[in-house]
């Protein structure tokens, strides 16, 4: 029910967020020829992009979660790669309506503060809020469950359970009410810790486990050959290397699933290899640039620091 919810809730601010950049008025200056200081700061942003795109695509905490509560358990990678063509194509649709109406390098971190102010938009602004707060239940379940086993709680529906879960909760606003800009938290950890978990590690583990996959193979053969060997062969057979080519084929497939014949007709293991080594790469290089510029950026949002929500709220709450 949640995940429905929270489907209705991403596609309702999708259309609320395209409502308000169509009434929005473009820029009456004609947009200047990009200069070379430009097109640096256009890589700067492209960068630090990065890190923000890695924190919000890490869903690997959440893909146990769904896979649990699937009928069809094996088709997760249908619901992965859906999510994936859906979410990107919202993305794009709303960043070419903002660079149609603002242009390149004009629009701040955060889409809603620029748009002007309407009904639409304060209704899209509740509605992210909502969304947060459903989309907190499934992300941080795993969390949630890890605390409730180091103390001992039931996973049974019970009062510690709400009040571990509300605390816990309660924490994450507070600490992200205590940052005046979350685009750098968002772009420092998605680019520093979320990056390596998405890009790197994935790919070793892939690499890893084929070549565990591989030695298995060999020693399965060699096995094979083995017992072909303690084998006589029958009189039927005048050509031995025939004989022993025959019986190998019959033995290894029927230990080597159809799938995977397919699967290495199709995909070269070197080809796999060498992607996986050049997305290792990419992601070793694009996380150290990402690394040293949202460094340097939160260096300089400190030198011009804001006041955080939490700071605001607490002077009120001192006034009344």
């Amino acid at each position: 029910i949640i995940c429905s919810i929270s489907v209705i809730i991403v596609i309702s601010v999708f259309a609320l967020t395209c409502t308000c950049l169509f009434l929005d008025s473009p820029p009456t200056n004609s947009p200047s020829p990009i200069t070379i200081s430009e097109g640096l700061e256009f890589w700067k942003h492209i960068i630090t992009a990065y890190g923000i795109i890695a924190f919000q695509f890490d869903v690997h905490p959440v893909i146990l979660t769904i896979q649990m509560d699937m009928k069809n358990k094996s088709k997760v990678y249908v619901a992965v790669i859906g999510g994936f063509v859906v979410s990107i194509s919202m993305f794009a649709v709303v960043s070419i309506l903002s660079v149609v109406k603002h242009g390149f390098g004009t629009t701040p971190p955060s889409l809603l503060e620029t748009l002007p102010t309407s009904v639409p938009l304060h209704i899209a602004a509740v509605l992210v809020a909502v969304q947060l707060c459903l989309t907190s239940v499934v992300s941080n379940n795993a969390l949630y469950q890890d605390m409730e086993d180091c103390l001992n709680i039931s996973r049974e529906f019970n009062t510690k359970r709400c009040i571990l879960r509300t605390i816990l909760t309660l924490l994450a606003i507070l600490l992200a009410e205590s940052v005046p800009r979350f685009d750098l938290v968002m772009s420092l950890i998605g680019g520093t810790l979320t990056a390596p978990l998405i890009f790197i590690l994935p790919a070793l583990f892939y690499l890893k486990i084929s070549r565990l996959y591989e030695d298995n193979l060999n020693m399965t053969k060699r096995e094979i050959l083995n017992n072909l060997d303690r084998m006589k062969p029958s009189t039927s057979h005048c050509n031995l290397a025939k004989y022993y080519e025959t019986k190998f084929r019959e033995e290894f497939r029927s230990y080597a699933s159809r799938r995977y014949i397919v699967y290495e007709w199709i995909c070269s293991k070197k080809m796999e290899k060498i992607l996986c080594i050049l997305i290792v790469v990419a992601a070793i290089t694009c996380t150290s640039f990402s690394t040293y510029l949202n460094i340097d950026n939160s260096a300089l949002s400190y030198t011009n620091f804001t006041k955080p929500c939490i700071y605001n709220i607490a002077v009120n709450v001192l006034h009344l």
